[in-house]
Parts: C-alpha cells; sequence; structure tokens
C-alpha cells in the first residue's frame, strides 16, 4: 500500500511539473513569437 502510495506522489509530481514547464515554454514562446511580428485578434480585443 505504501508502495502504491509513493507511486501516486510520483506521477503526480511529474504530471505538475510537465504542465508548468510546458506553460512556461509557452509563454516565453508566444512572448518571442507572436508580439513583434503581427498584432492579431488578442491585441485587438
Amino acid at each position: 500500500m505504501a508502495g502504491y502510495n509513493a507511486l501516486i506522489w510520483l506521477v503526480a509530481a511529474l504530471l505538475a511539473a510537465i504542465l508548468i514547464g510546458g506553460l512556461i515554454f509557452f509563454a516565453k514562446y508566444r512572448k518571442k513569437r507572436g508580439e513583434p511580428t503581427k498584432p492579431d485578434g488578442q491585441l485587438r480585443h
């Protein structure tokens, strides 16, 4: 039972790390890519 609990925590931590890393990467990529070229859609609103 303890091993199963540890596995759940490990998977949860891994998913959280992937999610946070993905969000940071997406934000950086979007800033680098979207702002200087074309202000489209979002900035118009």
